[in-house]
Order: structure tokens, then sequence, then C-alpha cells
């Protein structure tokens, strides 16, 4: 006769069969994890990442580059002026010495300056001693100069250009810190661009002999600049500060006073009626051309066989 089964072997031999079946239940739900779980809460998080990044898109980034377009419909109904040409009666000034602002000039004199002619010279925004150590590294900086670094420029032959970073080294950190502490600098800038302006491009442009002429050019375009359209942009602006004294010779930047109001310009105006900084005279190391950059101007030709080169 069979022996009889006491109850602790019963129950041993239970809890065998649920530790078995414990096991194959583990397995079946570590596959159902990998094959059905986890596939789709990866379609779900997809799913709602790609509806996410739709809403973002249509009620965010879409209307805001529709507000940063000028279409046809907008350049219709938001066109604040004509598309003028000018002649040389429309110029302010044909001499050049009226271009320079006096020191002790204030704000409100500074600021109607500019808005009559488009261009004020200020006198000694930087030290001689910064220009010249300034002029120094850029120098060293065309001699390395890569094409990967190098800006390109109308007319670029024997002439350099190339963008700086504010940090890259120390004489530019202490260049730009006299610039800023300008008190005619500071007046004039923020009378006609509001307090705190930001700087959105510093660029070194070198000229060597043999530089021909530009076409005359203004830095922004009629077409989407605060020409005609005041309500849609603000107005830009370009400080050119020589390194050296710069002579006619040395191809010294040309401009036509007043054309900043002017969507062209006939030749004849051109041929006649442009005016170098520092005329016939001298433009001087570091004062500086404060242009609007709606103006028409241009680099001249470097002729001078025996001048240094211009920064």
């Amino acid at each position: 006769a069979p022996s009889p089964v006491t109850p602790s072997e019963k129950r041993g031999k239970h809890e065998t069969k649920i530790r078995g079946g414990g096991i194959v239940s583990l397995g079946s739900w570590a596959i159902r994890c990998m094959v059905v779980y986890i596939p789709l809460v990866a379609l779900f998080t997809l799913a709602v990442f790609l509806s996410s990044l739709h809403v973002i898109q249509t009620e965010y980034l879409s209307p805001r580059i529709k507000l940063m377009t000028l279409d046809e419909d907008r350049s219709q109904t938001e066109n604040m002026y004509y598309g003028r040409e000018c002649t040389a009666d429309d110029l302010s000034t044909n001499d050049p010495n009226d271009l320079y602002v006096d020191p002790n000039s204030k704000p409100k004199e500074l600021f109607d300056h500019q808005m009559t002619h488009g261009a004020s010279i200020y006198p000694n925004v930087i030290s001689d001693d910064t220009a010249i150590e300034l002029r120094d590294y850029i120098l060293k900086r065309n001699d390395k100069l890569t094409t990967a670094d190098s800006i390109g420029v109308i007319e670029n032959e024997n002439r350099w250009s190339f963008g700086i970073g504010v940090n890259d080294d120390p004489i530019v950190t202490k260049a730009l810190r006299e610039f800023a502490m300008n008190e005619m600098v500071r007046s004039g800038l923020e009378g006609v661009a509001g307090r705190n302006p930001a700087i959105v491009e510093l660029t070194a442009i070198s000229v060597g002999h043999g530089a021909r002429d530009q076409f005359w050019h203004t830095d922004t375009l009629a077409s989407g600049n605060a020409l005609k359209f005041g309500r849609s942009f603000v107005p830009t602006y370009s400080f050119f500060i020589p390194l050296q004294d710069t002579t006619a010779e040395m191809g010294a930047t040309a401009l036509l006073p007043g054309s900043h109001m002017c969507e062209e310009m006939d030749e004849q105006t051109f041929k006649t009626h442009g005016l170098q900084v520092g005329g016939t005279s001298i433009w001087k190391r570091g004062d500086a051309a404060f242009l609007n950059q709606q103006i028409y101007h241009r680099g001249t030709a470097y002729t001078d066989p025996q001048g240094p080169t211009r920064v």
C-alpha cells in the first residue's frame, strides 16, 4: 500500500507548482512588455511629442514668422513713404566739413545732425594707443586669414574682412569699452536708436594698394527697411572707425549726405557729388563716421603706392 502523504508534503508539492507557474507567468509578462506594452508606450509618447510640435508650430511659431515677413499685402498696408528718387538738389550738404559734429554738442543737436545728414563724424571715440594696438592685432589676423573666416566685400581684391568676437583679444574689449563709454557716442546713438542699443556685428575691413572703387550702395534695402516701412523696421546704424590717419588716396569712405531719405539716386549725382570722409584733408585715426545704413556710400580706390594698409 502506498505510504500516506503528510499535509506538509502536500504543501511542498503545491508550492513547487506555484513557483514553477510563477516563473512561466513572469516570462510571459516580460515578453508582453517587449512585444506589446513598450511599443505602445513609445508610439503614444511619439504621438504626444508630434502633437505638441504641431501646436507649437501652428499656435506660436507660424504667427510670429508671419509677423516678421513683409509680404505683398503688408507692403501695401504698412508703406509710410514713397519711393523717392533723388538728385543732387536733395543732398543735405556738399561740404565734408559739415559732417563733423562739435564735441560740445548737446544730445538734441547730435540727433538733429544725424537726422539731417544720415552721417555724423564723432572725434576721438577711441584713443590713439588703443587704435594702434587694435590695428596691429587686425593686421596679424589678416596674415592668417582663411577662406572660412573671410567675409566677402564689394570689389574684394586687395580688401580683407572678418568678424571679430568681443572677447577675441583684450585689445578688442578695451576698444569697445572706450567706444561705449564715450559720452558723445552714447548720447548720439541713444538719441536715434533708444536706450541700450545692441551691437549686432563687429567687423574688421582692411584695404591695400590696388583696391578699386566699390559701386554705390546702401547697407539695407528700401524694400525692407525703415525708409518706407517705419512701423515695421527699426533703423540700423554703423560706426566706421579708422585705426590710422586716412587720406583720400588711401580709399577713404565716400558718401552722399542726406541720401538716407532716398530710395534711388540718379547716376550723375553719384559721379559728381560723392564726398569722401575727411575731404581733401585727413580722416583722423579714431574719428568715427556714424552712418545710417540707408545712406548711399562706397569704399573708394586705394591709389597711394606708398600708403599703409587701411584698417
